[in-house]
């Protein structure tokens, strides 16, 4: 039996590089004003104290359909909006769930700290100077003397799965400002890197109290599902009541139509909906966008063949397995229901790495009570990771991992594997153990994992990456 894991790196499954993304230069649609707190704050880029973590609200409906990942970044003042040049302040790109035919990007953090953000602020700094050495200019200055000063400009772009910009948000300007810091304390230990600078920042548009956020209560009835043909009615309630707009509802991508919000509520009712599992939204657009964001709610909901009824319901999917003996039988079920993302990659030497701990790969349940044959779980990542752009790549040697038995049956006997090194050839493009349970054991049920680790060139081209590991019990 195999099953696979798509792996998404550098932001396993993928790998995001934060950097500069290959993207041609095109003017998209302007979905509204991000909104930014706090408008005013500081951050440096080194001990990390103070933070200057930003809470970045987009508009709703930031991404149209066919958007695949969504990024804040910070850009020169006036430069083209191509995402060359540009840095990531996100912690991360969000990526379209795959369950869900939109992206749908809500309130999330960001910083100035990113590394590929930093490299934007340096070109302002005078010559020898940083943030963790100062020219002899600047160290003769007093604290808090001003070092440098800049404009940028924030802005939220969706891209599409070839990193195509298709969409953006109003653009926020900030002044980022350098100044000199206090003294390093004589308690903390000399060899650990200091920040000598602290930036300040202030947003001019997009930031501050901005509009007031609202939200979005979606119910159906009958509740949780419906018979074919029979009408659904949707009631959409909008907090706060005061805000005004119109709610439109959506299966799916599908507009099924548009209501105005009256009294906090609007309603809508549908009999159009198929036999199956419905993603059903409500989109709340607000008729002052300077006062209120837009919002969105959705929820599940099931059509059944005529005569199904009201009532909730839910999916059974059925499998059969021929047995090794009577009725006994050998399974594997991928944990994961999308992509893994590690952290966002950071440098060492001449590669980028990151790695991410303790990742919950499969369960294995072997109910062959009678022979207890035990058995064998592998694993094997494809040959390359591809970027968006098919001609970026690196090899799948890149991948490492630690395997882990995160929990079994008592008295199972499953053990881990060995410790693949990043770089290791074959590695794990040639497979590689992640957990076996030796003949007379095995019985139970297991739940493996392993610690990941991604070690690939810096000379690697900015892009977003994937592989798939497959997993195998025999």
């Amino acid at each position: 039996m195999k099953l696979s894991h798509r792996l998404v790196a550098a932001s396993v499954g993928a790998v995001v590089l934060t950097g500069v993304l290959a993207t041609p230069a095109m003017a998209a649609p302007s979905t509204g004003a991000l909104t930014i707190t706090p408008a005013t704050g500081q951050f440096n880029h080194g001990d990390g104290d103070p933070t200057g973590t930003l809470q970045i609200t987009p508009p709703a409906g930031t991404c149209p359909a066919g958007a695949e990942f969504y990024q804040d970044m910070l850009t020169e003042q006036g430069s083209e909006l191509t995402g060359e040049g540009a840095g990531l302040i996100s912690d991360g790109a969000i990526f379209r769930d795959p369950a869900d035919p939109v992206l749908t990007v809500g309130q999330h953090e960001a910083r100035f700290q990113s590394g590929s953000a930093s490299e934007l602020t340096r070109p302002i700094l005078p010559a020898g100077t940083s943030d963790v050495e100062l020219n002899a200019a600047d160290a003769a200055k007093e604290t808090g003397a001003l070092i440098a000063t800049g404009d940028y400009s924030v802005v939220g772009l969706c891209f599409n799965g070839d990193g195509v910009i298709v969409a953006q948000t109003d653009i926020a300007t900030v002044t980022l400002t350098a100044r000199k810091r206090e003294p390093k304390p004589a308690t903390w230990d000399p060899r650990l890197v200091y920040a000598v600078l602290l930036w300040d920042y202030s947003f001019d548009g997009g930031g501050g109290e901005g509009p007031a956020a609202t939200s979005v209560s979606l119910t159906a009835s009958p509740a949780g599902s419906a018979a074919v043909g029979a009408p659904v009615n949707l009631t959409a309630t909008v907090t706060p009541s005061t805000a005004a707009g119109e709610i439109e509802f959506f299966d799916g991508a599908t507009s099924l139509g548009t209501e105005a919000v009256t009294a906090g509520s609007a309603s809508f009712a549908t009999n159009t909906l198929t036999v199956g599992t419905h993603s059903v939204r409500a989109v709340f657009t607000p008729d002052d966008a300077e006062a209120y964001n837009g919002s969105t709610g959705t929820i599940s909901y099931s059509i059944t063949q005529e005569g199904g009824g009201g009532g909730t319901s839910g999916a059974v999917t059925l499998q059969t397995t021929v047995p090794t003996s009577g009725t006994q039988a050998l399974t594997l079920t991928v944990d994961q229901t999308g992509a893994v993302s590690l952290p966002e990659a950071v440098r060492e030497g001449d590669n980028w790495v990151t790695g991410k701990d303790g990742v919950n790969l499969v369960t294995v349940t072997d109910t062959r009570a009678g022979d207890k044959p035990g058995w064998d779980v592998n694993g094997k990542v494809s040959d390359n990771f591809v970027g968006g752009t098919p001609a970026n790549t690196f090899a799948g040697t890149a991948l490492g991992w630690k395997p882990l038995i995160l929990d079994q049956t008592s008295g199972q006997g499953v053990t881990a594997g060995q410790v693949v090194t990043p770089g290791t050839s074959p590695g794990l493009t040639g497979g590689a153990l992640l957990a076996a349970a030796p003949e007379g054991s095995g019985v139970g049920t297991a739940k493996l994992g392993a610690d990941l680790d991604l070690a690939f060139p810096a000379t690697t081209a900015a892009d977003t990456y994937s592989a798939t590991v497959t997993i195998t019990v025999i």
